[in-house]
């Protein structure tokens, strides 16, 4: 397997899932990333509800230097459906950073394959334009999730 899973997605600090795309390559075979989902989906979830009685997460995605050629829509998809079928009530927000036109037209792809609630649930985000549409959305938070 190419993937270094904890390079790619780990449980940060502020007890968010942080997502490196940059460390995703293409397989034949996906059982091992799912079960690292799982793992840190669930370990997040019991994590939150022990310290903060918060069964909800929040994912921060950065896909500086991903390579579109690992894109696997396949995979999205699966992913998708399993992942609001397992969590359904459990996704706050997930915001990507550094999302190029490719990525949001990939996007505009697998959008109807997501939840109609689910999808207002997700925001690209741009420098310094993100104040206004997300209250939530602390750009503070976000680039303490991504310091190396």
């Amino acid at each position: 397997m190419d993937i270094d899973l904890d390079s790619f997605m780990f449980i940060d600090k502020l007890y968010n899932i942080a997502v490196y795309t940059k460390h995703f390559k293409k397989q034949k075979n996906y059982d091992i990333v799912i079960n690292h989902i799982y793992k840190l989906t669930d370990e997040l979830i019991k994590i939150k509800t022990e310290k903060f009685n918060d069964k909800t997460i929040t994912v921060y995605i950065d896909l500086k230097d991903y390579k579109i050629r690992e894109v696997d829509y396949d995979f999205m998809k699966q992913m998708i459906k399993v992942l609001q079928e397992k969590y359904p009530d459990n996704l706050n927000h997930i915001y990507i950073k550094n999302a190029t036109f490719v990525i949001k037209g990939i996007y505009a792809i697998i959008r109807p394959f997501i939840d109609k609630v689910t999808r207002k649930k997700i925001f690209f985000l741009k420098k310094g334009k993100n104040k206004d549409k997300d209250k939530s959305f602390n750009e503070e938070d976000l680039n303490k999730v991504f310091e190396n």
